[in-house]
């Protein structure tokens, strides 16, 4: 913790992804999860994420974005990445604070980041599970400092 923020920093020895999932939290059907994401250094490539309706560290959904645009929404299945949707770009702002949100119904999620809507989709695999956070870098010798800060659980 800085200045009451969660502040992550990470070395990659080789392309790694540090995953959190708090299992005590269990989302219901209806939620909206938000977080608010700053990269005080790293590189551009260095992406950012919200896990959610996550099992374990293994078994999760990843909403994830990075400041050199492209964002995404992934299942980890027993270690195993599945792409769901993704675009090439993202209202991210370099150097700036972003929120990122997903908004559940049941198997319908939204995906939103500082305001816009990117995009809705129906996924089923994972219908209860906690929440959390990562960071993920590319190349052997990144480093990346980033803080989290205002995570926001709403159940209606």
């Amino acid at each position: 913790m800085v200045n009451g923020k969660y502040r992550w920093y990470a070395k990659a020895k080789q392309g790694m992804a540090l995953k959190d999932c708090v299992k005590a939290i269990n989302l219901p059907p209806v939620f909206t999860l938000s977080v608010d994401v700053k990269v005080i250094s790293g590189p551009k490539d260095a992406t950012y994420a919200l896990t959610f309706r996550c099992q374990d560290n293994s078994n999760l959904y990843y909403f994830n974005v990075s400041e050199a645009g492209p964002w995404g929404f992934y299942k980890l299945l027993n270690d195993k990445w599945d792409w769901i949707i993704g675009e090439d770009t993202s209202p991210v702002t370099p150097g700036a604070t972003d929120q990122l949100q997903v908004i559940g119904d049941g198997t319908s999620y939204a995906f939103s980041i500082n305001g816009h809507l990117l995009r809705q989709v129906s996924e089923s695999e994972f219908q209860m599970g906690g929440v959390g956070l990562a960071i993920e870098l590319a190349k052997p010798g990144d480093e990346t400092t980033v803080e989290f800060d205002n995570l926001v659980i709403r159940i209606p």
